[in-house]
């Protein structure tokens, strides 16, 4: 919390525009993780939502208590959308947190379609998200089912990890040790293709926690290449192979940005706007 109000103080402190958002947001994003949810102190997003509103509007108003308010009962009202929905994600939400946004944008001096549609298009990216989430980690636990060795089904602290894995059929496995099945040279090279293959940021949990965040709308985009049991289709010939792993890489980063937009809750995004846009 101390490091959190930190970066929101050189946020109201700062010249650099680029500064003051990318502090604000991280400050509160920080504050909101340690108040409430997984890991969190305990308090509802609502009651997280107005001390990290209050604290944010207080500092860059400049110690104004009045600013310090609306920012709290801002942050209240939208937080109060994540408490009656929970993990739920569904279009009622996307309307609910839009009204949200509008009012709180409002009470925060702003305008009431600007914070709605801030609200609607983060809202509506998160709701992408997690059915691209949904349907990337059913994919793995169908090949896991299918799976007799129960060998491609893996977590990370009760989360499915779907970064750097492809669950290929014991059938195809011996195909592609006999050498007549393809897979990538380019993907081996870089650890992408076996099950359980080590990677560089395996022990950076926030880096581990943000890529396999990415694997689930970018192995979305290739829901093509498997099959109906959950197995990864491997390729007749090298080329193809190649030719899918550059694009795979070129997928990646578009996966990254989106992933992290879509991650951005709909209320940090609104708390910036109101205090940056001017």
């Amino acid at each position: 919390i101390a490091v959190a109000i930190a970066l929101m103080t050189i946020s109201a402190t700062t010249d650099d525009p680029t500064t003051a958002k990318v502090t604000a947001i991280a400050g509160m994003l920080l504050m909101g993780g340690a108040l409430a949810g997984e890991g969190g102190a305990g308090l509802s997003y609502a009651q997280s939502g107005a001390v990290v509103g209050f604290t944010n509007a207080t500092l860059q108003s400049g110690g104004d208590l009045e600013s310090g308010l609306k920012g709290a009962g801002s942050g209240y009202i939208m937080g109060s959308v994540g408490d009656h929905y929970g993990d739920t994600y569904s279009v009622e939400r996307i309307a609910a947190s839009t009204v949200a946004g509008g009012t709180a944008s409002e009470i925060m001096g702003g305008q009431f379609k600007d914070g709605a549609g801030t609200a609607f298009i983060f809202s509506a990216l998160r709701y992408g998200f997690e059915f691209m989430k949904g349907e990337t980690n059913r994919l793995k636990k169908l090949a896991h089912q299918n799976d007799p060795n129960k060998q491609i089904y893996k977590t990370t602290n009760g989360y499915l990890d779907t970064a750097g894995t492809r669950g290929y059929s014991p059938e195809d496995q011996l195909q592609i040790t006999n050498g007549k099945l393809r897979t990538s040279w380019l993907g081996e090279f870089l650890g992408m293709n076996k099950e359980g293959k080590p990677h560089m940021y395996d022990n950076i949990p926030g880096v581990r926690r943000f890529i396999n965040n990415v694997s689930k709308p970018h192995d979305f985009g290739s829901q093509w290449r498997y099959t109906d049991q959950g197995f990864f289709n491997p390729f007749q010939s090298q080329l193809a192979a190649e030719a899918f792993e550059v694009y795979s890489f070129v997928t990646m980063p578009i996966a990254g940005i989106y992933t992290a937009l879509a991650l951005v809750p709909y209320d940090v995004a609104i708390h910036t706007q109101n205090h940056h846009s001017k």
